[in-house]
């Protein structure tokens, strides 16, 4: 998937209405810096680096988080909602202690270091470039918040998959990356490559909010004619599996059970 394939940055306000955002954008989310029309790759580019304190999970810890001006695919800021997985894991523990962990579109990395913080072992992953912006952000905020960095660049859709992503993952987590409608295919391709048929016991989490009217059905469409079935975790977090079993509409967002665990348990 080339840089010509992106949609626009819908972080930025001015390419739609509030009518078309099915939640309210809260402050701290990405805005608009007015770089969004700038060519990241010119020699007179230059990008500004900002550095806060967020407080994350439900024991008030804090991480240092280091965001940047400007990317293509907004991984410079840190999201919404950015800790409602971590948070879940934290309060599941049970079902997660021992897994290996694989985070899509990590963007600053905040997710899988407050998990590596937790105990687990995690890759990070993101859009694939060069120079690779994300990767070196991802590696100043692990350092920061003092936890190892263990990164694989990758753009959804791309086979074979990289070193470092093709042996199996108990959980794969992802935070509101279903902005980009155009990438759907691509991204439950690569949910295909990372949750082969053959491997009911891969775990999906998937946390959500921002996205034009109309893309949620898209994508469960996609992902349940792709043999996957999605789960309402709670509100704004999805768990999705590879379907052990033929199943009727009626069940496809039923609750599992508070037992299952991973499959590295």
């Amino acid at each position: 998937m080339g840089r010509d394939a992106f949609d626009p940055p819908l972080c930025v306000g001015a390419l739609f209405d509030a009518a078309q955002e099915e939640e309210p954008q809260e402050k701290g989310g990405p805005q608009d810096t007015g770089r969004a029309g700038q060519d990241a790759h010119s020699p007179l580019f230059v990008q500004e680096y900002f550095v806060r304190e967020v407080p994350v999970g439900p024991g008030g810890a804090v991480l240092v988080v280091r965001e940047f001006s400007f990317h293509p695919r907004n991984a410079n800021f840190l999201w919404p909602d950015a800790n409602l997985i971590g948070r879940y894991v934290q309060e599941h523990w049970e079902r997660y202690e021992g897994c290996r962990f694989l985070e899509l579109g990590c963007g600053t990395g905040v997710l899988s270091i407050y998990l590596r913080k937790l105990g687990l072992q995690v890759v990070s992953s993101d859009y694939h470039e060069v120079p690779d912006t994300v990767e070196e952000n991802v590696a100043w905020n692990c350092a920061a918040n003092h936890v190892d960095h263990h990164h694989v660049p990758y753009s959804w859709g791309e086979e074979p998959l990289p070193e470092g992503l093709n042996d199996p993952f108990d959980v794969i987590v992802a935070n509101d990356i279903l902005i980009y409608v155009s990438s759907y295919p691509d991204l439950v391709r690569t949910m295909e490559l990372l949750m082969p048929a053959h491997n009911t016991a891969i775990t999906f989490l998937l946390s959500w909010r921002r996205r034009l009217r109309g893309a949620k059905q898209q994508f469960l469409d996609l992902v349940g004619a792709a043999g996957f079935v999605v789960h309402s975790l709670e509100t704004r977090l999805w768990e999705i599996k590879r379907k052990a079993a033929p199943i009727n509409d009626s069940t496809q967002f039923a609750l599992p059970s508070d037992g299952e665990a991973c499959m590295s348990s």
